[in-house]
């Protein structure tokens, strides 16, 4: 836990945002990885990139089924 304290913000955002993209390549029907993918996006400010992963993320199935 320690070792995250030396990480500068938008170094740890980039690597948020590396790992949320392997996450939507591995399983891109899962509705928690583009969340992810947002959330990192809005932290580094790539604004239409995170309303893109935001809107993919309400359109999965997995998404849907909680609304229910």
């Amino acid at each position: 836990m320690a070792g995250y304290l030396n990480v500068r913000p938008a170094e740890a955002f980039r690597k948020a945002d590396a790992a949320a993209r392997e996450a939507v390549h591995l399983d891109g029907t899962s509705s928690e990885a583009h969340c992810a993918l947002a959330t990192a996006r809005l932290h580094l400010r790539d604004w239409s990139g995170a309303e893109t992963a935001f809107k993919q993320a309400l359109q999965r199935k997995d998404f849907q089924e909680l609304l229910k």
